[in-house]
């Protein structure tokens, strides 16, 4: 599995928004942070299995 996490800017224009849905979209699992130091969203995907 790789996991990847990235801290939101405190604003976000509607591009950036749809850019930060349209890569979660493709991750197997993803979810969003909220902490007093800031917003954080984050993406997991799976490795393929090594062919046999």
């Amino acid at each position: 599995m790789i996991r990847i996490a990235v801290a939101l800017p405190e604003r976000l224009t509607e591009a950036g928004r749809r850019g930060v849905l349209a890569a979660l979209a493709d991750a197997d699992r993803y979810g969003h942070d909220l902490t007093a130091e800031g917003a954080t969203v984050w993406a997991e995907i799976d490795r393929p299995s090594p062919c046999s």
